[in-house]
């Protein structure tokens, strides 16, 4: 079923497309949308992913193959000559007063780029080392496979966003997926907009109980490859919010090739 979808963008402008002259999604704080089937653009967010250093967010509408580019301001902070933190502010979706979009069967995406976890682990590992007692391998390893899971899962902040959205507009047929240097995360709320806060409730005790990045946290850990901690980490939030999320995770191509079996 279609559901009517307003919003205000910055400039006053709509959506424009660009279908004709861009093949690709990318990184814009311009409202456009292109026509791409999911399948493709999907493997164009892992390029992305890997090569951009700010997050991109998109609406797609699965009826009519549409990717809109909800991004309309990007900002970094620096220390130092060093960038500490990326941020991005996108389209409010509300339920009343703006342009109208039509949309039908949705996914809200988002990335989480590489160069946000080369960041994280440059400034636990400098938060976490001291003079008398420097950080061993192992504990770096902790840390590289805490980012690693981490980048893998939605943050806080993406929670409240999507419960944000739900309540606004409880009648969205709409999942969340995340591309990260690993794959690509899709979430369904099963009470969709009934248990949202609920649902943020829960995943934020969960983050404080079991998510922790840290050297010393050793739960999710992986000697060989990141992508076995991912999975465990994957697991373990599969398994406390299934009252809640149903969660499914793609491996990107050559990561499912690995032996998984022993974890």
């Amino acid at each position: 079923m279609a559901t009517t979808i307003y919003y205000n963008t910055n400039s006053g402008e709509p959506f424009r497309d660009l279908s004709r002259d861009r093949k690709k999604l990318f990184l814009s704080t311009e409202p456009y949308f292109i026509k791409r089937s999911r399948e493709d653009e999907e493997r164009d967010l892992e390029e992305l992913v890997d090569t951009e250093e700010n997050e991109g967010v998109w609406l797609f509408d699965a009826k009519g193959s549409r990717w809109y580019n909800l991004v309309q301001r990007q900002s970094k902070l620096e220390e130092n000559g060093e960038i500490v933190e990326l941020s991005c502010e996108t389209i409010p979706l509300e339920a009343v007063d703006g342009m109208q979009l039509k949309v039908e069967n949705c996914s809200h995406y988002h990335t989480h780029p590489l160069k946000i976890g080369e960041i994280f682990k440059r400034q636990i590992k400098q938060r976490e080392t001291t003079s008398d007692k420097p950080l061993s391998e192992k504990e770096k390893r902790f840390i590289d496979c805490s980012v690693a899971i981490n980048l893998s899962l939605p943050s806080l902040d993406d929670i409240r966003t999507y419960k944000n959205i739900l309540k606004r507009l409880p009648v969205l047929e709409i999942d969340f997926r995340i591309a990260s240097p690993h794959g690509l995360i899709t979430m369904v709320f099963k009470n969709g907009a009934i248990e949202a806060d609920e649902t943020y409730q829960n995943y934020h005790k969960m983050r404080e109980n079991g998510l922790q990045v840290t050297h010393s946290k050793d739960w999710f850990y992986s000697s060989e490859y990141e992508s076995h901690a991912v999975l465990q980490g994957i697991q373990y939030f599969r398994s406390v919010m299934k009252p809640y999320l149903k969660i499914d995770f793609k491996f990107r191509e050559e990561l499912a090739k690995r032996p998984f079996g022993f974890i």
